[in-house]
């Protein structure tokens, strides 16, 4: 028997998670709104949805050092 989708699993992995191809618009509405920074990939194979992948990033805030302008630098900016 299929085992529901569960995003948050005991094993941090839904990789066998299998759902039912009617479901899977479900899966991807979930995954939108779970996630802040990233992205959410359907796989298509002759015209049917085969795999939902989900990749989320986290932001880390950089720290200013001594002396930093906070200016970024890019290229032809001289010296």
């Amino acid at each position: 028997m299929p085992q529901p989708f569960d995003k948050n699993n005991s094993e941090g992995t839904s990789s066998d998670a299998v759902i039912s191809a009617e479901d899977w618009r479900e899966v991807v509405k979930t995954l939108v709104k779970s996630v802040k920074f990233g992205s959410v990939q359907i796989a298509v194979q002759d015209g049917k949805v085969i795999q939902i992948d989900s990749t989320e990033k986290i932001r880390l805030d950089q720290p200013q050092t001594k002396g930093s302008s906070g200016k970024k630098w890019t290229s032809g900016s001289g010296r």
